[in-house]
């Protein structure tokens, strides 16, 4: 087996080296992008196992344009290079030939990349997003990618508020069992509840740093990139190693208070002091003798910032990697998504 080089540097000089000398002053842009570990960089010495080798995809403005450079570059394709095989299969499918356009529609289920609307945003994996917006971009000429790279690389100001909310609503909801569990005796249940209520404030860091996050298996490398100045990584180890249900609530007590003032620092809603208070069940005048964290004032503050009225007016479930345990079964080999986005278009085009 040929010595391991990272993907994105071995595509990359594939097309420097090889395809570009093809395709003489037409203009057309060359990206790594779609699946696999290479896109993103996160590959290694054991990614080399399947579907390896140098890849790249190629937009060109039109149909016939990309059935004339498909048939030229395939005949002059050479075997090899730097020891790994050129051709993945006989139609040499690792060098994607087409527009950005279609692209959109067969990854992405994307009809307009200019007309897209709030149902499509929530439907979106982020990770299918993350394969396109975190791609390696190696020509641009003809611009179609970086058009489209542009618009999907966060969402709506509105979508985001909505999701923020949801995230939020899942701290509150989240939080304020791990004491019941307690008093109930419950200690697997405790554990459960605690991990679960990290997860959800790995993902809210994600949220606030507008940052798509990956699937299970590069979240804590992606993480990691974005926690840099933040030191959250250790505190959560820090949480998950206690043994002591009063300790640990005073370390993720502490890290939501973090979260609240990163999120005031975002400015995209009206700002709310992080407090711990007693939990105020709702119902009956209830309150609870547990202290949490007022994540339900968050929720709120997203929740009056959005502009549109049917969004604002949707229960906060979250969009579909919020709600869903998002396996590549759910969003590569079943058709949720496009459920869930027709779902979400009902609620959001219904007559009040």
């Amino acid at each position: 087996m040929p010595p391991f080089t990272p993907g994105r540097t071995l595509s990359r000089a594939f097309y420097a080296e090889i395809l570009r000398p093809l395709l003489g002053d037409r203009l057309h842009d060359a990206c790594l992008i779609g699946e696999g570990s290479d896109v993103l960089g996160y590959d290694q010495r054991i990614s080399m196992d399947h579907d390896w080798g140098p890849r790249v995809t190629l937009f060109f403005a039109s149909e016939e344009e990309c059935n004339a450079v498909r048939g030229k570059v395939l005949a002059q394709l050479p075997d090899s290079f730097r020891e790994f095989p050129t051709r993945k299969d006989r139609q040499a499918s690792n060098i994607c030939i087409t527009t950005a356009t279609r692209w959109l529609r067969e990854h992405l289920r994307i009809e307009d990349i200019d007309a897209l609307r709030a149902w499509d945003w929530l439907a979106f994996p982020q990770q299918h997003l993350l394969q396109f917006t975190g791609g390696a971009l190696f020509c641009g000429t003809l611009g179609h990618y970086q058009h489209a790279r542009e618009i999907l690389a966060w969402y709506p100001l509105d979508v985001w508020r909505w999701m923020m909310a949801a995230q939020w609503y899942f701290v509150w909801s989240s939080e304020r069992l791990i004491f019941r569990a307690a008093e109930a005796g419950d200690a697997l249940g405790v554990r459960l509840l605690l991990h679960k209520l990290i997860r959800i404030c790995v993902e809210l860091v994600f949220l606030q740093n507008k940052a798509y996050r990956p699937y299970d298996k590069w979240l804590g490398t992606a993480f990691a990139q974005i926690d840099e100045s933040h030191g959250f990584a250790q505190e959560i180890v820090s949480i998950l190693n206690s043994q002591d249900l009063r300790e640990q609530t005073s370390l993720w007590q502490k890290l939501l208070v973090q979260l609240g003032e990163n999120h005031n620092w975002l400015g995209i809603t009206r700002p709310v002091a992080p407090q711990i208070r007693p939990y105020e069940v709702g119902i009956d005048g209830a309150v609870r003798p547990y202290r949490i964290f007022n994540a339900a004032g968050y929720t709120n503050a997203c929740t009056e910032s959005i502009a549109d009225p049917a969004l604002k007016s949707l229960a906060c479930v979250g969009a579909l990697d919020q709600m869903a345990n998002a396996t590549d079964a759910f969003i590569n080999f079943s058709p949720w998504n496009t459920i869930v986005r027709d779902g979400f278009r009902a609620q959001l085009t219904q007559e009040p």
